[in-house]
């Protein structure tokens, strides 16, 4: 939708359509992609988690406002293999703000949620209801973290240098590979080898070591 809104911008201002196969196009198109890319980063960086306070209680208003933002990373990475993990963390958050706006006083912090759940449904928590999408919503945050920090470290796959492919691989095996079956984990073998190649450049220039 942003791409969308920024390449409507860009014909507007040279008073053309860009063709399709045209190499301006591309070099226009690339460089929206880069801007694209920098705003949404500027986005989360705006919206970062606060600091814990002393009592350690995670406010949920303050953290579900920071967290919706956290999908739109994924359009950033330019390869439909990250699509399932944002329609993941989107689904989760959902859940945590339906139930959080059932009762804001009772459920202000992450803890009082987690708390009421695990009196509500006994048994078979924590594997249900909110509990049960916090979890898989901590999940999505390591693989964020995890992929971050080995491009920061510097990682890279020897014979593909420009593809994300290695650090998301890595990202994936730390953080959600155990939770899922074969068929998702084969599933995501194959569409990680076709990621966006220039996207490598963009991310390891904002976060990649100096």
């Amino acid at each position: 939708m942003i791409r969308s809104l920024l390449l409507h911008l860009l014909e507007s201002a040279l008073g053309q359509k860009l063709g399709r196969n045209s190499r301006q196009e591309g070099y226009f198109r690339f460089h929206l992609d880069v801007i694209f890319v920098l705003s949404t980063m500027a986005l989360l960086m705006d919206h970062q988690f606060k600091e814990l306070p002393a009592d350690r209680q995670v406010d949920t208003k303050a953290f579900l406002d920071s967290v919706s933002y956290l999908p739109s990373f994924f359009d950033c990475l330019g390869s439909k293999v990250f699509a399932p993990i944002k329609a993941d963390i989107a689904g989760n958050v959902t859940k945590i703000q339906t139930v959080y706006d059932t009762d804001p006083a009772q459920f202000a912090t992450l803890q009082q949620i987690l708390e009421v759940e695990k009196e509500l449904h006994r048994s078979e928590w924590p594997k249900v209801g909110a509990t049960l999408a916090l979890m898989w919503l901590k999940r999505g945050l390591r693989f964020i973290q995890i992929m971050l920090q080995s491009l920061v470290d510097g990682e890279k796959d020897e014979k593909n240098p420009n593809l994300i492919r290695a650090n998301a691989t890595k990202a994936y095996e730390g953080a959600l590979k155990r939770y899922h079956g074969w068929f998702v984990q084969n599933m995501f073998k194959v569409i990680a080898y076709h990621p966006s190649s220039f996207i490598y450049t963009v991310l390891h220039t904002l976060v990649g070591p100096s």
